[in-house]
């Protein structure tokens, strides 16, 4: 596929060199996958145990947990 497509292609069309897939497992601490992510530029990252994928962590739901988290933190200290 030709790179221009990159960005355009979903499913089975997108293909990643082996050795290259960037991938978290379940017992990785959230903070630590965030800054990962940022590092190389992900949005999205595949969760995988006993290589199949079990989920997917995204940037902005994670950011929108810890943001509710502080949030009902602060509601609770009161």
């Amino acid at each position: 596929m030709p790179q221009q497509d990159w960005d355009v292609t979903f499913g089975a069309g997108r293909h990643v060199a082996q050795g290259k897939l960037h991938w978290a497992a379940p017992e990785e601490p959230a903070l630590s996958l965030l800054d990962r992510m940022r590092n190389v530029g992900m949005q999205q990252m595949p969760v995988i145990a006993g290589g199949s994928v079990v989920g997917i962590v995204t940037r902005d739901r994670s950011f929108t947990y810890w943001q509710a988290r502080g949030e009902l933190s602060s509601l609770a200290g009161r």
